[in-house]
Parts: structure tokens; C-alpha cells; sequence
């Protein structure tokens, strides 16, 4: 699987923004976590995950045909041929 690459940043914010994240990182366990979820929302609204093959499940949903989904779920997803 390919590696993800993370980069450290660092925000300045005023005051009732600070209290936001820091009363939602109580439910998802930091800041952090809820600004990499706040930004991942707005991505899929912002059109900005339309090529990712993910999106394209269920929209039909059913047999596949395919005998090994579940074992080679990830490959069918990357669209890697064998």
C-alpha cells in the first residue's frame, strides 16, 4: 500500500475558533483530529474527492461477479490490473 505523507503545520486562531476545536477534540480524541475532519468534509463538498474509487461505491450497490472482492478489495479499488 502506498505511503502516506504528513506534513506539520500550525494554526493562530482567535479565541471562539480555539474553543470550538478544543470542545470537539474531546469527542475525536484531539485538534488535530478534528481539523483533519473538518478539512476532509469540506474536500468531498468541494468536489475535490470525485476521482477517488471509494466515492463510487454503492451508488450500485449488488453482486459484483467477482469472486475474490474480499481478498482483493483493495486492488479492485486502485483500479490496479493484475
Amino acid at each position: 500500500m502506498a505511503e502516506i505523507k504528513v506534513r506539520r503545520t500550525q494554526l493562530y486562531l482567535e479565541e471562539p475558533l480555539y474553543q470550538f476545536l478544543k470542545k470537539e477534540a474531546r469527542k475525536y480524541g484531539s485538534i488535530a483530529a478534528v481539523v483533519r475532519k473538518l478539512i476532509e468534509e469540506k474536500m468531498i463538498t468541494a468536489g475535490e474527492y470525485k476521482e477517488d474509487p471509494i466515492f463510487k461505491l454503492g451508488k450500485n450497490p449488488g453482486a459484483s461477479g467477482l469472486k475474490d472482492v474480499s481478498e482483493q478489495h483493495d486492488r479492485y479499488l486502485s483500479g490496479v490490473k493484475k
